[in-house]
């Protein structure tokens, strides 16, 4: 009778301690399984928010290019008012004029042309046309129906430049007299500056440098504006990467290199140590309370 009383004790006893146990292991699996489903939520969220925000950098560098060609433009068709440009060589107060423009301007170079494109003036290093190529022929087209020419190129410097072309009215503004040409190199530094306010990295590679395997599993996304651009995840040293591209085109719409843009992932990987940390925090809290318990019983 004793040992079955006992025996009885001891089951009582084993079964006891089970389901104390067992609660443990439910609750912990509840709260890995609460953490897995916040990481997931929180890690989707950042990931969303981390591509808008490189999409939208995308937008600021594209914008930046555009103002800068804008600012090109204008630049041209002040010069382009100047009284007299294709008599400029005759004129040494013009070309005063004409250098201190220049020079006020920062620009990288100056041309004026005549109505066959004929170089007649320069200052600075310019765009070097040729005016028997198909593009010359399609610059005096556009300038002849009255529209100004902005356009991307790479000058020897390996730097984006931009050229606009305007045309030189007479002095009743009937006749074209010639056109004038102002070229502007877009400096890493003003590049470098857009980086560090969006806290990135900026590369520009021309067309040469990239393979198409760069390109081949990008992901089409849409900005705010309707726009297409493209970007993927990527690992670099160890670190994870957002990376999106941005084409530069010129005068035909066909890419001379790419601005790509690189954003870190370094508060995605600090969510995942964090619920890391916490996951063994509560482990060990379970474990120290089930040695407490089972020291009072």
């Amino acid at each position: 009778m004793k040992i079955t009383n006992d025996l009885n004790d001891l089951n009582n006893y084993f079964f006891e301690n089970k389901k104390i146990i067992l609660f443990f292991v439910l609750f912990f699996i509840s709260i890995l399984l609460f953490n897995i489903f916040i990481y997931i939520a929180v890690d989707s969220f950042i990931r969303k928010n981390d591509e808008e925000n490189l999409l939208k950098n995308v937008s600021l560098i594209e914008s930046f290019l555009e103002e800068k060609k804008q600012q090109v433009s204008n630049y041209a068709k002040l010069l382009a008012r100047f009284p007299d440009l294709k008599n400029i060589n005759n004129d040494n107060l013009l070309k005063r004029r004409v250098y201190n423009l220049h020079s006020s301007l920062n620009v990288k170079g100056i041309q004026v042309f005549d109505n066959n494109l004929n170089q007649i003036f320069e200052i600075g290093a310019g765009y070097e046309l040729d005016k028997n190529s198909q593009l010359a022929e399609s610059i005096i087209k556009v300038v002849k129906d009255g529209y100004s020419v902005s356009f991307f190129s790479e000058n020897d410097s390996f730097d984006i430049q931009i050229t606009s072309f305007s045309y030189i009215y007479d002095e009743y503004s009937i006749e074209i007299e010639g056109l004038v040409s102002i070229s502007e190199s877009i400096k890493k530094d003003s590049i470098n500056r857009i980086a560090y306010d969006i806290d990135g990295v900026i590369n520009f590679y021309s067309v040469a440098e990239l393979n198409q395997n760069f390109f081949a599993d990008f992901n089409k996304e849409r900005s705010i504006s309707g726009k297409a651009y493209y970007l993927k995840e990527q690992k670099i040293e160890e670190e994870n990467y957002l990376l999106s591209y941005l084409p530069v085109n010129d005068f035909y719409n066909n890419p001379i290199g790419y601005y790509t843009i690189l954003v870190p992932q370094s508060s995605r990987k600090e969510l995942i140590y964090q619920l890391s940390v916490i996951n063994l925090a509560l482990f060990l809290f379970l474990l120290l309370l089930l040695a407490l318990y089972q020291k009072i019983k």
